[in-house]
């Protein structure tokens, strides 16, 4: 097993251990709120803060010309918002709409 594992599965029997011995609440809380810990613990280094890369993997779709380096810029301005959140997703296609507009899309 991978260390993250053996840590998780210690934190989680550590932490129920602890809150039945306290008794404030039930197990069933206990184990529910140990596994939600551990879950961040594991999974927060996996979520994206921003959506630079995003933002690059299409910049890498614009034409290099430079009347078209003010759409890579818009789609790299873009990129620093959170890739979870509508608002970021819309600026991509828009600005990827208006570059093709302009004639700045590569042919795929």
């Amino acid at each position: 097993m991978q260390k993250t594992t053996l840590l998780a599965l210690l934190l989680l029997a550590c932490g129920t251990v602890i809150g039945l011995l306290s008794c404030s609440k039930s197990p069933t809380d206990v184990a529910v709120d140990t596994a939600n810990a551990v879950g961040h613990k594991l999974l927060d280094p996996l979520v994206l803060k921003d959506a630079s890369a995003q933002a690059e993997r299409m910049v890498a779709y614009l034409s290099d010309k430079p009347e078209c380096e003010i759409y890579k810029a818009r789609m790299r301005e873009a990129g620093k918002g959170s890739p979870y959140e509508a608002t970021t997703q819309r600026g991509f296609v828009q600005t990827q709409q208006d570059a093709c507009k302009a004639g700045c899309c590569k042919p795929q």
